[in-house]
C-alpha cells in the first residue's frame, strides 16, 4: 500500500517560550489546498488531540507534515480518503483566528504524463523540460517554493525585511514565468502556483489605505509652527544686530603681527558657518570663521554660551522641526585673546570671540546673554505635565498615544509612555537564563524621538496598531517577598507611506521603521513601552 500524506510540511518552532508546530509549506497538490490553513499557521491539535511538539521519541516528526507522518498514519490504520482534522491558528499579524480545517489523506505517488515522464504534481509540466527558460520546471519550482516559504510566513519578516524590495524581486525573478506556466499549462498545478504568487505579492505590496480627511494635518501644523518660529527668529536676529554697534569682521587682525588690545570688546557679525567650519583640534571643538586670506575668528564650541545654543538647537529639533539646517550665524564679542587652531592640514592663528546671540539654520534665534537661553518662541511649547492615557488603558491605546505624541511633537508625553524599569536576562551558575529586574533605568534617548519626528515628517504618513498579542507573565512576583510581577505583551505597528508620490498609500515594512514592539506592566499597573526605538 502506498504511503499516505497530508501534503503539508511542518516544523517545530522553539523561538518562543512554548514550542509550536508551524506550517512551513502546503504542497501544490496537497488536499489542504483551498482549506483555511496557510503558511505560518500554528497547528494546535490533530483530530482533536492537542499537539506536543517536544514529545519524546521523535513524535514531532510523526505529526502531520513531519517526514515520518506516513508511519503514524499507517500505525493508526488510516487509509486514503480518510479525513485529517487540524485545529490551526493564524499568525497574529494576520488576525490570530483559530479554525478547524479538514482534508482527506492522499496516497503519495509519482505524477507522470502519458509518455511516463515525471511531471510536477498533480498536472504540471514535465519536470526536466525548460521551454527555453534558464532552468527546468522542476528546478524553478523548487526556487519559487523556497522563496514563497519565506515570504508567506509573516513571522519570518525580521527588522531587516524590506517589503517593497522583496515585491520587486519577486516580480522580476518569477512574474513572467508564472504568467508563462499559467498560459501554457492551465490546470490545478499552475492555478496553485499562481495563487501563492499572487498572495505573496499582495502581502508584500501592502494593504491599500485611504487616509481620512485631515490625516496629514499634523505635518501642516508642524510646518506652520516652524514658519512662525522662523519669523520670530529672523525678527529677533535683526533686532539683536540693530541693538549693538559692530565693526566689519574682515579682514581680521592677525594676532601674530597686529594689535589685538584695541579690538577687545568690539562686536562682529560673522558669516554663516556649517559643519565644515566646526572643527576639532586636540579633541576640542571650535567654530572657525574666515579664511587664510581674510584672517580668522574662533568661537569655543564648548563654552557655556555655545553649549547653551546647541542645547536650544536640540530642543528645537525635538519640538519644532528635526530637519533644522546645520548653519550657524553669530553675533560675537572679541575677547582680546588669540588662539592657534588646526584647520585641515595647517594650524592658523586667529582672534577668539565669545557669542552673544546666534541664528541657527536661518530659523532659530537664541539670545546667549540671558541666564537660561531659550530660542525665540520656545516658551509655552513644552508641557511638563503630559496627558497620559488612563492607568487601565490597553496596550493599543498606549501605542496610539505614542504615535500621537510624535505627531504633536510632545516629547514629555513620549518619555512618560516608556517604562522606567528594565528587565534583563543573565545566566546563573548552572548556565540557565535568569531574569533580572532593574526598578529604575535611564530615560529613553531623545534621539529616537527625533528620528520618529523626522520619519513622520517625510516618508511615513501614518502609523497604526496592527495587532496586540496576549499578555504573558515574565516574572510572577513569587521569587521573594516584595518581588515584582511583570507582564509583557507583543505588538506590531503598520507603517503607511506613499513611496511613489502618487497619493496611493500602502502599508510597508523596511529597515527605516520599527514594526515590532513590546509593552510591560508592573503588578497590574499601567502598560508602558519597553522597546526604546524610533517609530
Amino acid at each position: 500500500m502506498a504511503d499516505l500524506s497530508s501534503g503539508l510540511t511542518t516544523r517545530v518552532d522553539t523561538s518562543q517560550e512554548s514550542a509550536r508546530l508551524r506550517v512551513e509549506w502546503i504542497d501544490w497538490a496537497s488536499p489542504f489546498r483551498g482549506a483555511a490553513v496557510g503558511v505560518g499557521d500554528t497547528v494546535l491539535a490533530v483530530d482533536g488531540v492537542p499537539v506536543d511538539p517536544l514529545a519524546s521519541g521523535g513524535a514531532a516528526q510523526r505529526l502531520p507534515g513531519g517526514y515520518a507522518e506516513a508511519q503514524a498514519f499507517e500505525a493508526a490504520g488510516r487509509k486514503a480518503g480518510d479525513p485529517l482534522k487540524l485545529t490551526v491558528r493564524r499568525p497574529l499579524a494576520l488576525g490570530g483566528t483559530v479554525s478547524e480545517v479538514s482534508a482527506p489523506l492522499a496516497e503519495v505517488s509519482s505524477a507522470r504524463n502519458a509518455d511516463n515522464q515525471p511531471i510536477l504534481p498533480p498536472d504540471g509540466p514535465v519536470a526536466m523540460e525548460r521551454d527555453d527558460q534558464p532552468d527546468n520546471w522542476g528546478a524553478w519550482a523548487d526556487q519559487l517554493r523556497a522563496k514563497l516559504t519565506y515570504l508567506l510566513d509573516v513571522e519570518r519578516h525580521t527588522a531587516t525585511f524590506v517589503s517593497r524590495f522583496e515585491a520587486k524581486e519577486l516580480r522580476e525573478r518569477h512574474g513572467d514565468r508564472v504568467d508563462l506556466v499559467v498560459s501554457r499549462y492551465p490546470g490545478l498545478w499552475s492555478a496553485a502556483v499562481k495563487a501563492d504568487y499572487d498572495a505573496a505579492l499582495k502581502l508584500l505590496e501592502g494593504e491599500a489605505i485611504i487616509l481620512p480627511p485631515g490625516a496629514l494635518d499634523f505635518r501642516r501644523r508642524g510646518e506652520v509652527l516652524a514658519g512662525e518660529i522662523r519669523v520670530l527668529a529672523q525678527a529677533a536676529w535683526e533686532d539683536a544686530k540693530a541693538r549693538v554697534e559692530t565693526i566689519a569682521p574682515f579682514p581680521a587682525v592677525d594676532p601674530t603681527v597686529g594689535q589685538v588690545a584695541p579690538l577687545k570688546g568690539k562686536t562682529v557679525v560673522l558669516p554663516p558657518l556649517g559643519n565644515a567650519q566646526w572643527v576639532s583640534d586636540s579633541n576640542h571643538g571650535w567654530f572657525c570663521a574666515g579664511s587664510p586670506q581674510d584672517g580668522w575668528y574662533f568661537i569655543d564650541a564648548e563654552s557655556p554660551a555655545a553649549e547653551a545654543m546647541l542645547r536650544a538647537r536640540d530642543r528645537y529639533g525635538k519640538i519644532v522641526d528635526p530637519g533644522l539646517a546645520a548653519s550657524f550665524e553669530f553675533i560675537a564679542t572679541i575677547t582680546g585673546e588669540s588662539r592657534l587652531v588646526m584647520i585641515g592640514d595647517r594650524a592658523w592663528f586667529g582672534l577668539v570671540a565669545a557669542p552673544v546671540a546666534a541664528l541657527v539654520g536661518g530659523a532659530m534665534f537664541v539670545d546667549l546673554s540671558s541666564a537660561q537661553p531659550q530660542f525665540a518662541g520656545e516658551e509655552g511649547l513644552v508641557d511638563d505635565t503630559p496627558d497620559l492615557p488612563p492607568d487601565d488603558a490597553p496596550p493599543a491605546a498606549v501605542l496610539t498615544a505614542l504615535i500621537g505624541a510624535v505627531k504633536a511633537g510632545d516629547i514629555a508625553l513620549w518619555r512618560a509612555l516608556h517604562a522606567d524599569w528594565e528587565v534583563g536576562v543573565i545566566d546563573d551558575a548552572d548556565g540557565a537564563p535568569r531574569r533580572i529586574i532593574y526598578p529604575h533605568c535611564s530615560p529613553p534617548q531623545d534621539a529616537r524621538f527625533e528620528d520618529s519626528r523626522r520619519s513622520m515628517a517625510k516618508r511615513v504618513a501614518d502609523v497604526r496598531v496592527a495587532w496586540v498579542g496576549e499578555p504573558v507573565s515574565i516574572t510572577d512576583g513569587s521569587a521573594f517577598p516584595g518581588a515584582l510581577r511583570i507582564d509583557e505583551v507583543a505588538a506590531k505597528l503598520d507603517h503607511i507611506g506613499d513611496d511613489n508620490g502618487d497619493g496611493n498609500y500602502r502599508v510597508f515594512a523596511d529597515v527605516t521603521v520599527s514594526c515590532d514592539w513590546r509593552l510591560q506592566r508592573v503588578d497590574g499597573g499601567p502598560w508602558r513601552i519597553a522597546t526604546v526605538q524610533s517609530i
